[in-house]
């Protein structure tokens, strides 16, 4: 009888002891999870400490000047010729807010991808957890895999459109809690969510905002339907959801509006409109960028949320497929820029192969060691594929390797007047500009630009060996900065840095 009563007596420990192993277990599993999304992320610098794309420099440069002039006001170009009109203030203030904490040390800004990795890993289990944890892991690892390209952009980058690896499941997990539960204090969070996006990024905001439409299409389906059956309590509960979304939808619109209002006003629809760009000439080239085996993946998830009609997923990736198909036929892309819109697709693609694992895990009986197995032989097929893709030395770098640009930028800040204007290659200028802290005569834009045109004629200056001392006299250029340069009139100062005279 005594040891009946200890046994029992123990039972409840044991339980609990199993409780907090299985939760060490987990724990340390999304540890190693996020670790290996981390080191994807971060590998370019493994060997390379500066941002790695023309891109990042201008976004860099933009927050600079913030905390320079202490406001967002009167904000120029690198050359000092432009005002800039900045779509993407959320992203510089946010930069600049990085700069403030860490001293504006500029070394720092190479782990600002990472920030954006970890939060999206975080949002992305909170999100898919309440459906299968297991489901939650490997979505964090697919949106790990999804490649970073000087097309496409993505977390490797310091880029406003990171801010859609958060986004995207945010809106998600906001509006799966909204739909179990439409109260107040579930719907203020969509405020915050969509402005953020928006003022971080607008074609990211679009994408949330494409995801809330696919929403309330959905309750004005329900809304219909209810009123076919007559069902006047589920009637009136769709109709105030499709209210709410739409109020607090149109609230967040309103918040960030003064922004756009000029640009909207100068453009119209133009404003929002994206013209092809040349490195992406065939949308038959995704699948190859996602990885086939995701995208298996991928498929079976869309087909059992189609099955279950769990639908907002699915008609979200439509949303954005007319986007693309709008593109096909008249060659202009509404809303999004053309190599962005994969991400916004790929991110939605991992969810979904994240819920295609959830099903097939789901299986019971003889097919349940089946189901795992396919599981594990796709997960393991995917990162297979994917690892060569986030080869570090790939990709695009401003900047030499071995710190001989980066020392030169240096020692031109502390040996040249501040009001210099600097000569360069019009790639490495982007980084002349952060570091040297002086005025480049071109930098290569990020689209079309009046600034190509400076370009095109900075370069071909060089090409020519700085041989036309007239073109440096009548474009005020008082240093070159190049190892190419055969000019009387050029004196260096050091080496690859010329002197006007």
């Amino acid at each position: 009888m005594t040891s009946l009563r200890s046994d029992i007596s123990e039972f409840p420990v044991n339980s609990k002891m199993r409780e907090r192993k299985n939760l060490l277990i987990i724990c340390g599993i999304i540890v190693l999870t996020i670790l290996f999304a981390l080191i994807l992320n971060f590998s370019p610098h493994l060997y390379y400490p500066y941002p790695l794309h023309v891109d990042e420099y201008m976004h860099l440069e933009t927050a600079k000047q913030i905390v320079e002039k202490e406001g967002i006001n009167n904000l120029t170009d690198p050359t000092g010729r432009f005002q800039q009109n900045d779509m993407e203030i959320g992203h510089h203030i946010f930069l600049s807010e990085i700069f403030l904490l860490t001293n504006m040390k500029m070394s720092n800004a190479i782990f600002i991808p990472v920030i954006f990795s970890i939060f999206s890993m975080i949002i992305t289990y909170i999100y898919l957890r309440r459906f299968s944890k297991i489901a939650a892991l490997v979505a964090i690892i697919l949106i790990a895999l999804i490649p970073t390209t000087v097309g496409f952009l993505g977390e490797k980058f310091i880029v406003p459109v990171n801010i859609s690896f958060i986004a995207i499941p945010g809106v998600l997990f906001l509006i799966d809690r909204f739909e179990r539960d439409s109260s107040v204090k579930n719907l203020i969070p969509f405020v915050p969510l969509i402005s953020i996006s928006l003022l971080f990024h607008p074609p990211s905001g679009f994408a949330v905002l494409t995801i809330i439409l696919a929403y309330v299409i959905l309750l004005g389906w329900n809304y219909l339907k209810t009123s076919h059956l007559n069902l006047k309590s589920e009637k009136k509960k769709n109709r105030k959801k499709i209210l709410k979304i739409l109020l607090i939808s149109a609230i967040s619109f309103i918040i960030v509006s003064q922004l756009f209002l000029p640009s909207l006003l100068s453009k119209g629809i133009e404003a929002g409109t994206f013209a092809k760009q040349s490195y992406l000439d065939d949308i038959i080239y995704f699948p190859n960028y996602f990885g086939i085996f995701p995208l298996m993946l991928a498929g079976i998830g869309i087909f059992f949320l189609i099955y279950r009609k769990n639908l907002l997923i699915p008609l979200s990736l439509l949303l954005l497929l007319i986007d693309l198909l709008v593109y096909i036929f008249f060659q202009k892309i509404f809303l999004f820029p053309f190599g962005r819109i994969y991400i916004y697709i790929s991110i939605l693609l991992s969810i979904s192969a994240a819920m295609g694992v959830y099903e097939i895990l789901k299986f019971r009986g003889k097919f349940f060691r089946v189901g795992i197995v396919v599981v594990i032989l796709l997960i393991s097929l995917s990162i297979y594929e994917q690892l060569p893709k986030h080869n570090p030395y790939q990709y695009y770098q401003i900047m030499s390797a071995d710190g001989f640009d980066y020392e030169n930028f240096i020692w031109m800040k502390e040996n040249t007047p501040k009001n210099s204007t600097i000569l360069a290659d019009s790639w490495k200028s982007k980084g002349l500009a952060i570091f040297a802290e002086r005025k480049t005569y071109s930098y290569f834009p990020t689209g079309p630009s009046k600034m190509l045109s400076y370009c095109e004629s900075g370069d071909k200056f060089l090409a020519d060996k700085c041989n036309n001392t007239e073109f440096l006299l009548n474009n005020t250029v008082d240093y070159v900065y190049s190892c190419n340069c055969e000019n009387e009139n050029l004196t260096e100062i050091k080496k690859c840095i010329f002197k006007l005279f």
